[in-house]
């Protein structure tokens, strides 16, 4: 077994194992599980892994913007979309009452 494998497997154990094996019953049948799963915690917080992905998947020109700047850029995108959603449905409305005027003269 690689040592990636070893890592995903030994950092798959769920919450409720977790508190078991830490809390619940560390002195009897669980003990060697307390200590296994104690060791695997670091400073205290217990670590999210996961399998990373291909080099060929990052888009490498986005690693030098944070994130404030993604979330300024969204938000910019988001609102320039509303603007010209909103911008769309003044023009049918417009369209509307102009075409229901002419209809009236007619």
């Amino acid at each position: 077994m690689d040592g990636m494998s070893k890592v995903l497997n030994a950092y798959n154990i769920t919450a409720f194992y977790r508190i078991l094996y830490m809390y619940i019953c560390p002195a009897c049948c669980c003990g060697k599980n307390a200590k296994k799963t104690r060791a695997l915690y670091f400073n205290g917080r217990w670590l999210k892994v996961s399998k990373a992905c291909l080099p060929d998947e990052i888009k490498w020109e986005n690693i030098g913007y944070g994130a404030c700047n993604r979330r300024i850029r969204k938000l910019f995108i988001w609102l320039i979309a509303i603007i010209m959603i909103g911008l769309g449905i003044m023009g049918v409305i417009f369209m509307k009452v102009k075409s229901d005027g002419m209809k009236k003269e007619f």
